[in-house]
């Protein structure tokens, strides 16, 4: 056999040694979406009420997450990392609320193939304004988990 045949069936079987070593687990499936999972309740009932009109802005105003929408109950917003704190002015209807969310971020290792992210745990939350009563904390613990983690009453 020659020397150039030998070399490339050489370099053959590495290629495909390599190819067939990777496994299926190289493709990330598992969600690395981190969110602040928000419903709205009407003061002393127990399931979500869909607001008539919202829109949220970060503050500083920079970034638009609700355009004004209509007829929702829930939404998502996410938490900067390493900052430790944000904020969002929060339009009901005609009337704005300024929410704050102070809380610690943690850097998680998920896997090799998604890789790390940030979850973050709860410490205080404040709302002002004219149309929010209250809110509760059900979960502190914010991760790629779909659970609720703040209620605002109005």
């Amino acid at each position: 056999m020659s020397r150039n045949r030998f070399t490339l069936l050489l370099l053959l079987g590495c290629l495909w040694l390599f190819v067939s070593c990777g496994s299926e687990d190289e493709v990330c499936r598992e969600s690395t979406e981190v969110k602040l999972h928000i419903g709205f309740y009407k003061t002393g009932e127990t399931k979500v009420s869909p607001i008539d009109s919202i829109m949220v802005v970060g503050i500083p105003g920079d970034s638009v997450f609700y355009e004004p929408t209509k007829n929702l109950s829930e939404i998502q917003l996410p938490l900067e990392f390493g900052v430790g704190v944000s904020q969002y002015a929060i339009r009901f209807n005609e009337k704005w609320d300024t929410l704050t969310v102070l809380y610690n971020s943690d850097l998680y290792f998920v896997s090799y193939a998604c890789g790390m992210i940030y979850t973050h745990t709860i410490d205080t939350v404040l709302i002002k304004g004219q149309t929010s009563k209250g809110l509760s904390i059900p979960y502190k613990s914010v991760t790629t988990e779909n659970v609720q983690h703040l209620q605002i009453y109005r």
